[in-house]
């Protein structure tokens, strides 16, 4: 008989505790609405940080960032077909890839952000086909998608960039845009590289410099993925993806 009545006292020992919390909130929640706060933000932003979702420096909402300094949970090595067939790792710090290979960041799939790539090299193994690949509104299950590459084909042809289409894991040709690898880059040197999709327009930067712009209406949302092509070895310092500005 004790144990019961300890039970029925404790319980409504809650029952109490919570009708005070429900008051406590009604207040604050009229508190904030006479001093023109908007509740849905305060509630969006609490959501925001649960969720890793918080605001960066510059003001911008935060999708995603990772500087590698532990393992590559999140991310999956993917092979499609008759492309890609090395591995990506975390490694001192870096996103670490083999040549020929890619990976993508799971669950995640928006429409608009600015995908950032910071201190990308290419160690350049073979004297074809060098450089890497950022993909964008991308699935890995169907390999449609989009992509931002720096390309040499040959040491005789004069290196490039692009944006490319992808469908069912090939690139469709010609590329949406290409241009030539702007003067002064250096294939040692760690250089960021951004894409902001908007709406149907993708740009792209080098080093806080515009390089390439183009639009094209395919595919309306997706993830982020990193490719190194046959000829190159890639490492990237960190990547974030963030609210455009």
């Amino acid at each position: 008989m004790g144990t019961q009545k300890s039970k029925r006292e404790s319980g409504q020992g809650l029952v109490e505790y919570a009708l005070i919390m429900v008051l406590v909130s009604l207040v604050g929640i009229g508190s904030m609405s006479a001093l023109g706060v908007s509740v849905r933000d305060v509630y969006q932003t609490v959501v925001d940080a649960f969720n890793g979702n918080a605001d960066s420096p510059s003001g911008l909402r935060n999708f995603y960032e990772n500087t590698f300094d532990g393992d590559l949970s999140g991310w999956a090595t993917t092979k499609w077909g008759g492309y890609f067939g090395g591995r990506w790792r975390a490694q001192d710090g870096k996103l670490v890839g083999d040549r020929f290979a890619a990976t993508f960041l799971e669950d995640f799939s928006q429409d608009d952000y600015t995908l950032t790539a910071a201190g990308t090299q290419f160690f350049n193994d073979k004297k074809r086909w060098q450089g890497g690949l950022l993909y964008f509104r991308t699935d890995p299950d169907t390999r449609d998608g989009y992509v931002f590459e720096i390309e040499q084909r040959n040491k005789g042809r004069q290196p490039e960039i692009y944006f490319r289409k992808w469908t069912n894991g090939y690139q469709i040709n010609p590329p949406l845009a290409s241009a030539p690898l702007p003067a002064g880059f250096d294939w040692d040197d760690p250089t960021d590289i951004q894409v902001q999709v908007e709406g149907d327009t993708f740009t792209a930067f080098m080093d806080g410099t515009q390089v390439l712009e183009t639009s094209d209406a395919t595919y309306a949302s997706g993830t982020v993925g990193v490719a190194s092509n046959w000829g190159s070895r890639m490492a990237v310092d960190d990547i974030s993806i963030d609210e455009n500005p």
